[in-house]
């Protein structure tokens, strides 16, 4: 009889609705059931933490390796890294107050990221620079803005690799003296051997230059005259033998101010932002209080050694 009664009530869309309830309710409570305490204002940096963090900012994916890295890592270094990590943590808890805080290191970072924003959006002022302050940054960053010379040229390579520098040495004397008649430097393309850059160099820096053929190729270059005199050559650079004609060079030169206010203003605003975007952070990190508990890995080895057995 009572068997019986249970299978009629369990029947009941009623009783089906209620249960459902109380499981709805029984997930909401436990959703808003903190599962670990809420972060203190103490940051300890021990040598799990640094590690993962290390882990994270070295790409190094195995955790032994990256504790014995951080271990050799240099003082001066190894305060750097604490610091950061102790940087990141404020901004990480800053963010938990606002209830973005999450495990997973992809949302982390994006908690950080959006606690920058908020301090960038209440914390720093974006009064726009006068003259006098975009002046006197200049001043003092001249050299940032300096133009470099520049030299254009087209160029004829015979390759090291094909044929011993000896016969391509030969082979550069004898095309220079077919391109004595014919000084155009739009012959290139029909001589010497591809290259594994390019054959023309359009307003390209000694830096530019340095990166193709090496540093003592680009000082032969930037030492040419401009192309009245046609090739120049055989010119001998890291990967083979050259003729080159120079059809352009322009002088270096410092601009002035009103050349590069856009610049200027752009650069000012930027490092403005940084530094009170710093200052903001330190003030968040000076309400919490540090405890590093980390000792290197080396320094517990050499200890473990010297102890009396």
């Amino acid at each position: 009889m009572k068997h019986s009664t249970l299978i009629k009530i369990s029947r009941e869309p009623l009783v089906h609705f209620l249960l459902i309830g109380f499981a709805i309710v029984g997930l909401t409570l436990l959703k808003d059931t903190p599962l670990s305490e809420p972060p203190t204002n103490t940051i300890v940096v021990d040598e799990k933490n640094l590690v993962q963090f290390f882990q994270y900012q070295a790409s190094i994916a195995e955790a032994d390796r990256a504790a014995l890295a951080l271990s050799t890592l240099p003082e001066q270094q190894r305060a750097q890294l604490i610091e950061a990590f102790v940087r990141e943590e404020t901004l990480f808890r800053e963010g938990q107050t606002l209830g973005l805080d999450s495990n997973d290191r992809a949302i982390r970072q994006r908690v950080v990221q959006k606690t920058k924003f908020a301090l960038e959006a209440f914390a720093i002022d974006s009064t726009a620079p006068s003259t006098k302050e975009l002046q006197a940054y200049f001043a003092s960053h001249r050299d940032k803005y300096a133009i470099a010379p520049s030299i254009t040229f087209s160029h004829i390579f015979f390759s090291h690799q094909a044929q011993s520098p000896a016969e391509a040495r030969q082979r550069a004397d004898a095309t220079l003296a077919q391109l004595q008649t014919t000084p155009a430097h739009r012959a290139a393309p029909h001589y010497g051997d591809r290259f594994l850059y390019h054959r023309n160099y359009v307003e390209k820096t000694q830096d530019d230059i340095a990166s193709h053929f090496g540093a003592a190729m680009a000082n032969k270059l930037f030492a040419l005259a401009v192309g009245s005199t046609g090739w120049y050559g055989p010119l001998r650079s890291e990967h083979g033998t050259h003729l080159v004609f120079v059809t352009q060079k322009t002088q270096g030169h410092s601009p002035v101010f009103a050349g590069v206010r856009g610049q200027v203003t752009a650069d000012f605003a930027f490092q403005q932002r940084q530094q009170q975007l710093d200052s903001a952070i330190g003030k968040l990190v000076e309400a919490y209080t540090i405890n590093v508990q980390y000792t290197p890995l080396t320094n517990r080895v050499a200890a473990s050694l010297q102890a009396p057995p």
